[in-house]
């Protein structure tokens, strides 16, 4: 018995292959959610996908790290995926990480607000600190904006009343 189910899986396992099927049960159900996530926003117009064994491989461009960011996650919630390949490309593509955080930290020293943290990711810029007015924080955001690079501003600044 043992003999005949092993010659039976060998048989199945050889005729996937000479023949190329692959993937999971649910990849199509996986590619149909997927392809809705992406004809439901236009930002996604120029990304796609493509699922095997329940592992979701998304290519093309997007605009911002936020969309690409929130893509994967989106995708990553749906039922029986097993995992997200993000190889979504920003177009155009961002400067250097480390060249944006110089930049920026070099604004904000030069307009005064040198205890202000920053990361930087992809062109997307979060603001860390404590500032002593709302009208402080707006000027720190401003800054952020104009620095050249600067595709995304989030701000965690606290302001000290």
């Amino acid at each position: 018995m043992k003999k005949q189910f092993f010659a039976i899986f060998v048989c199945l396992v050889a005729f996937n292959s000479a023949y190329g099927l692959k993937g999971g049960r649910y990849d199509p159900q996986i590619l149909t959610a997927t392809s809705r996530i992406l004809q439901g926003n236009s930002n996604y117009k120029n990304v796609y996908a493509d699922v095997d064994d329940g592992i979701v491989t998304l290519t093309g461009t997007v605009k911002l790290e936020s969309l690409r960011a929130g893509l994967e996650y989106k995708v990553h919630r749906l039922p029986n995926v097993a995992g997200v390949r993000n190889q979504v490309l920003l177009d155009p593509p961002p400067i250097d990480d480390k060249v944006l955080l110089s930049r920026l930290s070099n604004n904000l020293r030069e307009a005064g607000f040198d205890t202000v943290r920053v990361k930087a990711h992809n062109g997307a810029v979060t603001l860390i600190g404590t500032v002593r007015t709302q009208r402080e924080r707006n000027r720190v955001t401003q800054t952020a904006w104009s620095t050249d690079g600067v595709k995304e501003v989030y701000s965690q600044l606290s302001v000290a009343y």
